[in-house]
């Protein structure tokens, strides 16, 4: 399934990896869409968002 958003792509450790997709996991979401959720709240918290995330997204 083709989708309309950007791609980002960045470099961590193995391990960090790993406590992000168990944590994904664990909230029966993909990866990316656990790191969408993350850079979201961090817009957030820094007062830079005006970026409403789309309701019923990939989980």
């Amino acid at each position: 399934m083709a989708t309309s958003k950007a791609k980002v792509t960045f470099t961590c450790s193995p391990e960090l990896k790993d406590k992000l997709q168990q944590w994904a996991d664990s909230e029966s979401r993909t990866l990316s869409n656990l790191c969408e959720l993350v850079m979201q709240k961090a817009l957030d918290e820094h007062g830079q968002s005006n970026i409403t995330p789309k309701k019923g997204g990939a989980k």
